[in-house]
C-alpha cells in the first residue's frame, strides 16, 4: 500500500515537471531581475512630410525585449507600428502613437511588438533628432 503511494507521488511530480508551460520572452517584458542588453543604438533626423524608419522587424529567433525613442525639445513624434509604417501618406491612415516633444519613452514588446516601425514629426513644422535603442 505505501509503495503504491510512492509510485503515485512520483508519477505526479515527474507529470509535473515534463507538463510544466514553456516561457517564450520572444515578445515580452524581461521577467523581473533578468537582464536585457542593448542591441542597436542610433540616431534619425526626422521631417513632418515623410517617414523614417525607426526600427526593422526583429526576426523570429531572436529575442526583443523592449524599444526606447526619445525626442529633442521640439519635434513631437508620431511613431507607426508594422503595416501602416510604409504605406501610409498622411497621419489620418495610420496606426500609431503620439509621443511628446522633449521625452524619452520606453516601449514594452509585449505591448507594441517588434515589427517594423516608421516614425515622423507630427505637425507642419516638427523637424529634429530621434534617438532610439532596442534592448534583447
Amino acid at each position: 500500500m505505501v509503495g503504491g503511494a510512492v509510485i503515485i507521488l512520483l508519477v505526479v511530480i515527474v507529470n509535473s515537471v515534463l507538463n510544466r508551460p514553456e516561457r517564450n520572452n520572444g515578445l515580452g517584458a524581461a521577467d523581473g531581475g533578468q537582464y536585457a542588453t542593448v542591441a542597436t543604438s542610433s540616431t534619425i533626423q526626422v521631417g513632418p512630410k515623410t517617414s523614417s524608419i525607426l526600427f526593422r522587424k526583429i526576426d523570429s529567433g531572436e529575442r526583443c525585449l523592449s524599444r526606447i525613442v526619445g525626442t529633442d525639445v521640439a519635434t513631437p513624434l508620431f511613431i507607426q507600428f508594422e503595416s501602416s509604417a510604409v504605406a501610409s501618406t498622411s497621419l489620418a491612415e495610420s496606426l500609431g502613437y503620439f509621443v511628446a516633444a522633449s521625452t524619452t519613452q520606453s516601449f514594452d514588446s509585449a505591448i507594441f511588438g517588434c515589427g517594423t516601425w516608421a516614425v515622423r514629426g507630427a505637425g507642419s513644422g516638427a523637424t529634429g533628432t530621434v534617438q532610439t535603442t532596442e534592448l534583447r
